[in-house]
């Protein structure tokens, strides 16, 4: 039961992170890749968020290898792949004012649907 409130604390952490990373170029702005890289670099070292993003994928990361030890890759994989994914759908639309149109919700389903079926 641990490893599958583990595996769900990954999830949250991941997405988390994808999170912090997104609000924290959003503030930090484009980092062009031309001879002024060195200034949008130094910027993102800056950045509070991003180093909070790290943490996240950190804590992300022990907690699904945790998971590894005890859970089928195969099984483990999936679930996280759909959490992750449904939840960052749902949170950009939420947070973020992303569209969502009629092929990314077709997407999610059909994701979903496939994933289902790889667990069964």
């Amino acid at each position: 039961m641990i490893y599958k409130v583990f595996l769900l604390l990954n999830i949250i952490f991941s997405v988390a992170a994808q999170f912090m990373l997104k609000f924290g170029m959003q503030k930090i702005g484009v980092v062009k890749i031309n001879a002024d890289i060195l200034s949008g670099l130094k910027r993102m070292a800056q950045s509070p968020y991003l180093w909070l993003a790290m943490v996240f994928f950190g804590l992300g990361f022990i907690l699904y290898a945790i998971v590894l030890s005890k859970l089928e890759l195969s099984r483990s994989y999936p679930i996280a792949l759909l959490g992750v994914m449904v939840l960052i759908s749902t949170i950009s639309i939420v947070f973020l004012h992303e569209s969502m149109s009629l092929p990314k919700i077709i997407g999610l389903i059909l994701s979903t649907g496939g994933i289902v079926f790889l667990l069964l």
